[in-house]
């Protein structure tokens, strides 16, 4: 079993090793984004003033300013934690995906638990405005979401 963090991943490495292919249209997906939903204008009023904060200073946000401005309250705002499922910050995650032990700290997930986080549903890598030598940002994301999966 060979060892690697998910600093360690670009797309090329990631596809090479696990034979992805980047889909255009995926059935689920699009059954999922037209499922019907019913917002209250109460939820409607909230989302507009985290998409106008998003608007108006977004790009000019760093990773903590995005992670405290945005991303938590949106998520805070669902309501989502409860006895059997929350929402976690920087916390490990780690598993297996085919001969390779994967692992790394994300910045969010979603996975069952109250205290700790033990099955995850969804990862969150934060936007990074460069590559550098610890990795490229959309590697890192798409290797904590193999593991997630």
């Amino acid at each position: 079993m060979k060892k690697a963090t998910f600093k360690e991943w670009d797309l090329d490495k990631l596809d090479a090793e696990f034979g992805l292919k980047q889909i255009r249209k995926c059935q689920i997906m699009q059954e999922w984004e037209t499922y019907p939903v019913m917002v209250s204008d109460y939820e409607k009023q909230v989302l507009g003033d985290f998409q106008e904060g998003l608007i108006l200073s977004g790009k000019a946000w760093n990773e903590v300013e995005l992670e405290n401005k945005f991303i938590s309250p949106l998520i805070t705002f669902t309501k989502i934690d409860n006895e059997n499922l929350s929402y976690f910050l920087e916390r490990t995650l780690q598993g297996v995906v085919g001969d390779y032990d994967l692992s790394g700290n994300v910045d969010g997930m979603i996975a069952t638990g109250s205290r700790n986080p033990h099955t995850p549903f969804s990862v969150c890598m934060k936007y990074k405005r460069s590559v550098d030598d610890g990795g490229t940002p959309d590697g890192q994301a798409l290797v904590a979401m193999l593991v997630a999966r």
